[in-house]
C-alpha cells in the first residue's frame, strides 16, 4: 500500500507509525516519536520555514495516558471493510518486553521503554462505534494482546468484546497460545484470526533475543 502512494507521489513521502520501521525505500523518510506530535511538529516547522530536515534538536513529546488520544473517525474507513481491509481499534501503545530485535520501545520514545493501555471502556466504546457502521470484523492493535497469563486486563477485555457479539484479529506471542484455555477465551470472545511471531524455536536463541 505504502509503495502505491510513494510511486504515485510528485515527491519524497513522510512515513509515519512504528510499523514503517520495516518498510525501505530511499525516497520516504520515516519520523520516529509518537504520530499526533510529529504531524504537529512537521507544520510548526514548515509554517516557520525551519524545513522538516531541522537539525535543531527538540523534546520528544508523548501521551502518558492514552485514553487522551481521541477515537478514530471510522466512517470512511468501514467502507473499506469488503475491499482493502478492516479498521483497527489500539489497545495500547509500545511493549512491556525488551526484545532486543524489536523496534517497539524505541519507536515512540528512544531509549526508553514506555508501555500504555487503553481503558477496556473506552475500546468497548470504540467497537460499538463500528458496529453502529455495519463493521462485522476488526483488528485489535497492538504488540502482543498479551505476553504471560493470567492477565486480568486481557481476561475482563475479552469479556467485554464478547458480549458485543463482533469478529476481531490480533497480534499474540507464541508462548500464551500453548494454553488451550486462553485460546478457547480467544475464540469465544470472537477472534478468528492471530498474527504470531516466531523468531526461533531454540529456547538458548530465544534467552539472547531477551524474548519472553
Amino acid at each position: 500500500l505504502i509503495d502505491k502512494y510513494v510511486s504515485a507521489a510528485p515527491c519524497p513521502v513522510l512515513v509515519i507509525g512504528p510499523g514503517s520501521c520495516q518498510y525501505e525505500n530511499p525516497d520516504c523518510f520515516i519520523l520516529v516519536g509518537e504520530p499526533e506530535f510529529d504531524i504537529l511538529n512537521i507544520i510548526e516547522d514548515l509554517i516557520h520555514s525551519n524545513g522538516i530536515c531541522s537539525d535543531k534538536k527538540r523534546i520528544i513529546d508523548r501521551f502518558e495516558d492514552v485514553d487522551l488520544l481521541p477515537s478514530s473517525n471510522h466512517s470512511t474507513l468501514a467502507k473499506l471493510q469488503s475491499r482493502d481491509g478492516y479498521p483497527s481499534i489500539l489497545i495500547s501503545r509500545g511493549c512491556n518486553n525488551s526484545c532486543i530485535f524489536c523496534h517497539s520501545n524505541d519507536f515512540y520514545v528512544p531509549g526508553k521503554k514506555l508501555y500504555r493501555r487503553r481503558s477496556i471502556s473506552k475500546i468497548l466504546d470504540e467497537i460499538r462505534q463500528l458496529k453502529k457502521l455495519g463493521v462485522l470484523f476488526f483488528h485489535l492493535e497492538c504488540e502482543s494482546i498479551t505476553n504471560k497469563i493470567p492477565n486480568e486486563y486481557i481476561d475482563n477485555l475479552l469479556e467485554g468484546i464478547k458480549t458485543e457479539n463482533i469478529a476481531f484479529s490480533t497480534f499474540c506471542n507464541i508462548a500464551p497460545l500453548t494454553n488451550s484455555e486462553f485460546v478457547r477465551s480467544l475464540y469465544t470472545s470472537g477472534c478468528r484470526f492471530i498474527f504470531i511471531g516466531i523468531e526461533s524455536y531454540d529456547n538458548n536463541t530465544l534467552r539472547k533475543l531477551k524474548k519472553p
